[in-house]
């Protein structure tokens, strides 16, 4: 059975949408028929090659929309680009808070397994496995324990099955995908998130700056710790920061406090900003600053978001993220093995 799948480097878990999906309302846990969680073609148990791990559950709750998953953890082989794990742990899910787009029916996360989602169903303690990638590193399935994303920016309405960039597993996507060199960072243990002594999400400590409207000065919104995540589309900043520079576009965004986001006119001018990483300071590109129907919120599908968002205090409520939409304007290489993440600009697309 052949499904089309999120990929996330913001988690670790791969799941599946089962047959036996209860769909509930994601404020209410009411429940709903199952196409109202907005799922592709579901897994059928019946015709599928796995075998229950039966002291495992999966739970999982999905910032920011804080949607939830639940199920069970198998023992499936899963192929992803041609390479399979023959035995890999996988979720099934059952019960489901979701908004989805009609035609993914999971999510194949990237990071590492010490955020993995699987609880013992008799102690409700953790789990720890390796994810899919980690089990392709360890099975020797791949050359090297890298692997690297391009993300295509695609018209609104662009088909789901239609071209949206690249993955390379194992390697780096083709050359005619970025310009110039690679910067190098190291992943960082994340902090502020408790007691945490290992590597967990692809986190790195940057600047990030903005030029003024007023004076064409440029300010910067501080250093802090961010989590590279391509599941996610907004850039979360500090507080402060969201709010100085969604005042610099023209005309300044404007705060929704029932969604949480700022919403920006489509014809506005977007200010200069970019992330300082490993030295190097990295714009992000213009047209990917106003966002149409962020996240595919329902009924906002023609309103237009700023592409940064209030993640809080740092120090109190721990990394930022980088998002999906400056990621459109670079290859990210990330590489487990060495515990780096590599950064080139990407090459023209339009």
């Amino acid at each position: 059975q052949q499904f089309i799948s999120f990929l996330d480097t913001g988690s670790s878990d791969t799941w599946v949408v089962t047959s036996d999906l209860e769909c509930v309302e994601i404020s209410t846990q009411v429940p709903l028929d199952q196409s109202a969680c907005g799922f592709g073609p579901l897994y059928n148990l019946t015709q599928g090659q796995w075998t229950n791990i039966t002291g495992l559950a999966f739970e999982i709750e999905y910032f920011p929309e804080l949607e939830i998953l639940d199920g069970d953890m198998a023992y499936a082989p899963i192929t992803m680009g041609g390479i399979t794990v023959e035995q890999q742990e996988v979720a099934l899910v059952d019960y489901s808070a979701w908004s989805g787009d009609g035609h993914s029916s999971g999510l194949v996360g990237l990071a590492y397994p010490a955020i993995t989602s699987a609880i013992n169903r008799t102690t409700g303690q953790d789990v720890e496995y390796n994810p899919l990638f980690s089990n392709m590193v360890a099975q020797g399935l791949v050359s090297d324990a890298v692997f690297t994303i391009a993300l295509d920016q695609v018209p609104q309405n662009y088909s789901v099955l239609a071209p949206a960039g690249a993955i390379a597993i194992g390697g780096l996507v083709p050359e005619e995908y970025w310009e110039g060199n690679f910067t190098t960072v190291d992943i960082e243990v994340t902090q502020n998130i408790g007691a945490v002594t290992e590597l967990t999400w692809y986190t790195t400590t940057h600047e990030f700056v903005f030029r003024d409207a007023r004076n064409g000065t440029l300010r910067s919104g501080g250093t802090f710790q961010s989590i590279v995540d391509c599941g996610t589309a907004p850039n979360f900043v500090p507080t402060l920061a969201a709010y100085e520079v969604n005042a610099q576009f023209d005309p300044p965004a404007t705060y929704n406090s029932t969604l949480g986001y700022w919403t920006v006119d489509c014809n506005a001018t977007a200010p200069y900003a970019a992330y300082v990483i490993g030295g190097v300071e990295m714009p992000m590109r213009p047209e990917n600053m106003i966002v149409r129907s962020l996240n595919g919120l329902e009924g906002y599908e023609d309103v237009c978001f700023s592409a940064f968002a209030d993640g809080g205090i740092p120090a109190i409520d721990g990394p930022m993220i980088i998002g999906e939409v400056w990621q459109l304007g670079y290859v990210i290489a990330y590489d487990q093995g060495n515990s780096q993440i590599h950064f080139a600009q990407r090459s023209d697309y339009s």
